[in-house]
């Protein structure tokens, strides 16, 4: 509403009676007028900022507004296992990954719905000058995509898994997308969170938050038959040359169609806690073909030629650390049946061909080593009388070789073929920025084996006898 005065000249009639006669004279005069004028408009405003960690507070030019703000920094993995099943992480790993992002623009949530024109207006008279004179505003593009790093897959998410891990715009959640939505208000910022409190809110913006569950962060590596898994890889861990920690964040789109790529606020450290596999082998040069195994009945295609195998994988024997630390015994837990060659694995050292050891005959054990991070260490190689305690040939830390000859035996003529290892695992550094600066902490893995030695040598004896008189 808008009060005008107008003026105006013109002319009117002036009667006058002058000498006793009616005279009427136009005579010029100034005539001003109070105008009331109202007009109805829209004004279209259009948010030219987009997505910032910070912005400049509108209320207090010298301070900022948190644009960006998050709930977790860090998470801890072991090798094989989800996140949730992470052993003796610093701190326990979250449920729930929460975000909150900020529009500068108070109305960002707007959803138009009183005036679904508007959505698609453009200034008649200047868009062709000026394209910003068209409403850029969409309720439909808000939209989050959760993204993390992979040893070996890659970014996740690739093209294909782009809408999986992203939001739905409608905020109706189904079951095809892993990030969910909420517009939040002040009430939010209230509810004693550490890294959302009420200093963050300011209320010339506008608030979302996304939320995605960890449990549904199932591309990390192929580790089953099928394409995706949620365990960490097998063979990535910090103590791995060249390692790097696994990074995680959002990126993510305002109603005003403005984006930002990945924002990577967070970090996953891996260290190893899987077991290295030991196994023995033995030939001897009576029967050149045999050859001997420890421990019995597993597939020597799993171990001989091949990497690391995770025997204990769905056996529930310490499936974590691949089985349990000692291989020994009549019955050796933790293979599981597609490594079985028999019903039990057992701690014997046992041809294959069924040949037999005897004395006097060169013997050869070779130890037969792998680990899923690469290095392996030995730390006892021994050759043991029956007793478990004397040794008879001791080459730890002298090559993966024993050679001997047997001589007669005593006792029952059995004998123990101990090896023990240990790989380079390391322990949670205490600085997540330097993840390979770590103390030792090496997963072990003894083998301790029992064979017979069979006394089979003839003795020949030549007697000679000195005839008299011949």
């Amino acid at each position: 509403m808008a009060d005008e005065a107008i003026s105006y000249g013109t002319f009117i009639p002036v009667t006058k009676v002058i000498g006793g006669e009616i005279i009427t004279n136009w005579e010029q005069t100034t005539f001003i007028k109070s105008i009331d004028v109202a007009a109805d408009c829209e004004v279209v405003l259009t948010d030219e900022t987009g997505p910032m960690m910070a912005f400049t507070d509108p209320f207090e030019p010298t301070n900022t507004v948190p644009g960006f703000l998050w709930g977790t920094s860090l998470m801890y993995g072991t090798t094989g296992e989800t996140l949730a099943q992470t052993e003796n992480p610093p701190t326990a790993n979250p449920t729930v990954l929460e975000y909150v992002v900020a529009d500068n623009n108070p109305f960002g949530n707007d959803t138009a719905s009183d005036n679904l024109a508007l959505l698609t207006y453009e200034d008649p008279f200047h868009f062709g000058g000026e394209p910003r004179c068209k409403v850029s505003h969409s309720p439909f593009n808000r939209r989050a995509t959760f993204a993390y790093t992979t040893a070996g897959l890659g970014i996740v998410p690739n093209p294909e898994l782009m809408d999986e891990y992203s939001s739905d715009p409608t905020q109706a959640n189904g079951p095809f997308y892993k990030v969910s939505v909420m517009d939040i208000i002040k009430s939010e910022f209230e509810k004693g969170r550490n890294w959302l409190k009420p200093e963050c809110y300011n209320k010339a913006f506008s608030y979302r938050i996304y939320r995605i569950d960890t449990s549904s962060l199932d591309h990390f590596s192929s580790l089953t038959k099928t394409a995706k898994s949620p365990q960490m890889d097998l063979a990535y861990a910090n103590n791995v040359a060249g390692y790097m920690n696994l990074e995680f964040g959002l990126g993510w789109t305002e109603s005003c169609k403005l984006a930002t790529p990945t924002v990577w606020q967070g970090s996953i450290v891996i260290r190893d806690n899987d077991r290295p596999n030991a196994f023995v082998q033995a030939k001897e040069l009576k029967n050149k073909d045999a050859l001997y195994f420890a421990p019995t009945n597993v597939n020597t295609s799993s171990f001989i030629g091949r990497p690391w195998v995770r025997y204990a994988e769905g056996t529930s024997v310490k499936e974590n650390h691949n089985g349990n630390p000692e291989w020994s015994g009549g019955d050796i837990q933790g293979f599981a049946s597609s490594y079985r060659l028999g019903p039990k694995v057992l701690g014997k050292l046992v041809s294959v061909q069924g040949a037999e050891m005897e004395v006097d005959v060169p013997t050869f054990f070779k130890a037969i080593v792998s680990d899923n991070t690469g290095e392996v260490a030995t730390k006892t190689f021994q050759l043991l009388a029956e007793d478990g305690n004397t040794s008879l040939e001791d080459y730890s830390g002298q090559g993966d070789t024993i050679r001997t000859v047997f001589r007669k035996p005593t006792g029952s003529g059995k004998y123990e073929i101990r090896l023990e290892i240990e790989d380079k695992a390391l322990d949670w550094p205490s600085n997540w920025n330097t993840p390979t600066v770590a103390d030792p902490k090496h997963n072990t893995r003894t083998l301790k084996a029992t064979f017979p030695v069979y006394d089979t040598r003839l003795d020949v004896r030549v007697i000679e006898q000195k005839r008299e008189g011949h």
